[in-house]
C-alpha cells in the first residue's frame, strides 16, 4: 500500500467517474459508493482512508483471504501509517501470521476474535 500520491494500494494517479458507482474496497472488502478509483481499479473506503495504523492493520487482515503472512506484511508496510520503528509492528506481525494460518485451517471465523486479541496484547509491548 503505496500512498505517497494517488492510490493508497499503488500510488497511481486517482481518476473520477462520470458517476458514482458501488466498489469494493480494495483493503477491508466492504462495498461503497464512489465516483474516484486509481487507474488500475483500486478504490479505499473513506473508513479505511481514515484508520490509523492498528486499525488498518485489523481491517486489513479480517478481510484478507490470504494465507501467505510475507506477503500481508509487506503490503501493510508500505503504508505511511505503518511507522517503520513505530509500535505498530508489534501488532502487525501475530495479525499476518493469525491471518494466514486461520486461512490456511480453512476458519476464517475465527480470524477477527484473535486479531483483536492480538491488538489488545500488542499495545502492552514497550
Amino acid at each position: 500500500m503505496n500512498n505517497d500520491t494517488g492510490c493508497l494500494i499503488c500510488g497511481a494517479d486517482l481518476k473520477y467517474l462520470q458517476e458514482s458507482r458501488f466498489m469494493h474496497c480494495s483493503i477491508c472488502g466492504d462495498k461503497d459508493e464512489s465516483n474516484a478509483q486509481c487507474q488500475e481499479g483500486h478504490f479505499v473506503c473513506n473508513s479505511c482512508h481514515m484508520a490509523d495504523g492498528f486499525e488498518l492493520i485489523e481491517r486489513y487482515c479480517i478481510a484478507s483471504d490470504s494465507d501467505k503472512p510475507v506477503e500481508m506484511a509487506m503490503n501493510l508496510m508500505n503504508s505511511k501509517r505503518i511507522k517503520m520503528h513505530g509500535p505498530e509492528h508489534h501488532f502487525l506481525v501475530p495479525a499476518v501470521l493469525i491471518t494466514a494460518y486461520y486461512n490456511k485451517l480453512g476458519q476464517r471465523d475465527l480470524i477477527s476474535r484473535n486479531i483483536k486479541q492480538a491488538r489488545s496484547r500488542a499495545k502492552n509491548v514497550l
